[in-house]
């Protein structure tokens, strides 16, 4: 015990990682934007904000910080109710116990304070102190609740998380991923792999996410290169005899090819003459009002049938409020739809539909009606089920 209050008398942060948690009692309030301005700065002298992109409907954050001082401040926006303030709590987290103590900010509609707390030098890598930074105010009578609440994960420059989170920022959006950044995204894998379980829990989600949906990109476009060597004919050797037509059993576009129509993004499965067919992956943008998956979809004078729906494709379309499947849609990929909250209807023409991934239809909204051709609703039920959609989504003829 002596050696714990030795440690917890120290003021200056030593830590190594740090995470500014910001959790929230409030739910229901979390996006009305009671904050406009969120900052944290390494050390109390320093005027350089290290948040740089800092939007009221953003609510984590990722920095990496010089030095072993962390100073963070607010300011309210001008809706917030009456009689609320900004407030700071931390908890220090070592050797597996928890310290709580608090710092109030000044109660005025901006401010700031230094937030430290102790971490020795005896203390393993991935301890923390735990800030929690937001608005508080009389929301329900006499009743203090957290109305707008943050996550930041400041990281100490020089440890692994710091460099995984370096890293990850570094990489390009997913949907902008080339074979090029392969051994990056390597790096990145081995790098986390490398940090200890508490570690990994102090990492943003966001980043988190990035790293695997960046290892499912690189797959893809390696397994798209290799097809590629795959395909024939070659041009290496002369023919003896007359030759015949190469492309006699195939189109001319390529097996994996990509292309765009009308916005929406497709890659080819298959270059057959006698079947030439399509995956649709994307749209070009988020502000998509109906997706319309169409039954086939021509270029290069080659008419597609649209037979599936890729993983992700149409994955938070925040203005989508009706989506329509086309008859020749035999597969719809795992999160194909989630986080389309405002989805309420959805028409499915195919009658040749096997298979729904995983969390497909997660997020959409509660009342939204599946309707699915009347000689399939008993299979389509079933292969519907618990696929991410809350219990009351019916799905009907």
């Amino acid at each position: 015990m002596n050696k714990i209050r030795k440690i917890l008398s120290v003021i200056p942060i030593l830590s190594c990682i740090c995470v500014l948690s910001l959790t929230t009692h409030a739910a229901e309030n979390q996006n009305k934007n009671y904050l406009s301005d969120l900052r944290a700065y390494a050390g109390v002298e320093s005027k350089e904000n290290i948040i740089k992109d800092f939007k009221p409907d953003k609510l984590e954050y990722s920095i990496v910080v010089p030095n072993e001082k962390v100073s963070v401040g607010a300011k309210m926006s001008e809706n917030v109710p009456e009689n609320s303030k900004i407030v700071a709590y931390y908890t220090c987290h070592m050797f597996g116990y928890s310290w709580p103590d608090n710092v109030k900010l000044e109660n005025s509609d901006s401010a700031s304070t230094d937030i430290s707390a102790m971490l020795s030098d005896e203390t393993v890598e991935g301890s923390t102190v735990e800030i929690k930074v937001g608005v508080e105010g009389n929301v329900d009578e006499d009743i203090q609740e957290d109305i707008q609440t943050y996550m930041i994960y400041v990281h100490r420059e020089g440890t692994k998380s710091a460099l995984l989170t370096t890293k990850l920022e570094d990489l390009p959006g997913v949907s902008a991923l080339t074979l090029a950044d392969k051994n990056a995204v390597v790096e990145a894998r081995v790098t986390y792999n490398e940090l200890t379980d508490a570690q990994k829990e102090l990492m943003a989600p966001s980043l988190v996410r990035k790293l695997t949906d960046s290892e499912a990109k690189i797959a893809e476009l390696t397994k798209s290169e290799d097809d590629k060597k795959q395909e024939t004919p070659t041009t290496e050797a002369k023919p003896t005899t007359k030759p015949s037509n190469p492309q006699v059993n195939t189109v001319a576009v390529k097996k994996g090819t990509t292309f765009t129509v009308k916005g929406y993004k497709y890659r080819v499965t298959s270059n057959l003459v006698k079947n030439p067919t399509v995956t649709v992956v994307g749209y070009k943008n988020k502000k998509l009002a109906k997706v319309n998956v169409v039954s086939a979809v021509n270029y290069k004078k080659v008419n597609f049938k649209v037979t599936a729906i890729g993983n992700k494709a149409f994955k938070n379309q925040k203005k989508t409020k009706s989506i329509v499947i086309g008859k020749n849609v035999k597969t719809i990929g795992t999160q194909a739809f989630a986080g389309d909250s405002k989805v309420k209807k959805i028409k499915v023409k195919s009658t040749v539909l096997s298979k729904v991934g995983s969390k497909a239809f997660t997020g959409i909204d509660k009342k939204a009606i599946i309707k699915v051709p009347a000689k399939q609703l008993k299979s389509y039920k079933k292969m519907m089920k618990n696929k991410g959609q809350k219990k009351t989504v019916k799905i009907t003829k």
